[in-house]
């Protein structure tokens, strides 16, 4: 998987309180509570990833909590503070940057910032190594951390039904780290990050509908809200490459993950957790002319099309590997202990 961290945020309007500080002091103590509550579940994320040797040394040496506070926001509605957010501001609510993995034998592969605002709001940035998670498992753990956050028994995190699996490591066990010839010394990547150009568009729900209630369905085809949007951006970035030559359509790519659980035979656990995704390509290459252009309605068949036909070229091979893995288990006792390690 890329070298590259997983990260989201999670923005929190202010709560109508007389006493604002204890709350905030209130609010904080039970995220950094509940969030210990359910690590020793998600066992992994508090290791640390062993470049060398290609796996993660599951040994508790903890997750990275930030806290932080923004002291200039007063008198300014929070919803329409963040609605205006640039991306440098977004990126000030994150510990980690993008691409700052792996330079330290102890950096963290989970990190969490929780940011106070001055009016009240809350931010929390939650940062996740891809190596070990995909977006599924990341999904996973912040619903278990919300249950956990949310419940009122006396220990937080104490009857949480998430149960999250890490046999994929099993399954699809690693062969170590790639070897790369050294050109020069190692230079560490957060010293040369990327500049990526970085607009943010909102779709609401009202005009995904919209779009979607155009489309001519086919017989057992859905067009998720997902893929209606991709396929929307998809034809305005075909459109602006066509512009800019001169009204000619190139070969067009879209990428799309796919997640793998569910759709093997005997299905995976439910809440595995690690990397279990494919890649789905679909391609346009012809050549259109201005009158006859590639829609919304072809793009999403397409996609479509595509992943049907990723998922049947492995899925074969994938539900094997699982129905091995099922026998594995009823042959072989149970430790009742956690791995060290997990490649």
């Amino acid at each position: 998987m890329p070298q590259e961290i997983i990260r989201t945020i999670l923005f929190y309007s202010p709560i109508s309180s007389n006493n604002r500080k204890q709350n905030e002091s209130s609010q904080l103590l039970q995220l950094a509570e509940s969030l210990s509550g359910i690590l020793p579940k998600f066992y992994p994320l508090a290791g640390r990833y062993i470049k060398n040797d290609g796996f993660v040394d599951c040994s508790d040496q903890g997750v990275e909590f930030v806290e932080a506070q923004v002291v200039d926001d007063d008198d300014v509605d929070f919803n329409d503070l963040v609605s205006k957010m640039e991306m440098e501001e977004l990126n000030n609510l994150l510990s980690r940057n993008l691409h700052q993995v792996d330079e330290l034998p102890t950096d963290p592969l989970l990190s969490i910032q929780v940011t106070e605002f001055k009016c009240g709001g809350l931010a929390i940035g939650v940062s996740v190594a891809h190596r070990i998670f995909d977006g599924y498992s990341f999904g996973i753990f912040m619903d278990a951390w919300s249950t956990a956050n949310n419940n009122n028994h006396p220990n937080p995190g104490g009857e949480i039904k998430i149960c999250p699996s890490f046999d994929l490591a099993t399954l699809f066990p690693g062969y170590g780290p790639c070897s790369r010839p050294s050109s020069g010394p190692s230079v560490a990547r957060s010293s040369y990050p990327p500049s990526p150009i970085v607009k943010r568009f909102t779709f609401n729900k009202d005009a995904i509908t919209s779009v979607r209630s155009k489309l001519i369905t086919r017989p057992n085809s859905y067009y998720t809200r997902v893929r209606v949007v991709c396929a929307v951006i998809a034809k305005a970035l075909m459109g602006v490459d066509r512009a800019k030559h001169g009204g000619k359509s190139r070969p067009c790519l879209i990428v799309q993950a796919v997640n793998i659980r569910g759709r093997t035979n005997p299905p995976m656990h439910k809440c595995s957790c690690g990397n279990f995704v494919l890649t789905s390509l679909t391609q346009f290459s012809e050549t259109r002319d201005h009158e006859n252009v590639i829609g919304v309605q072809e793009l999403v068949d397409n996609m479509g099309d595509s992943v049907r036909k990723t998922v049947a070229s492995c899925v074969e091979l994938l539900s094997q590997s699982a129905n091995l893995l099922v026998q594995s288990r009823k042959l072989l006792p149970t430790s009742g202990g956690k791995d060290r390690a997990v490649r």
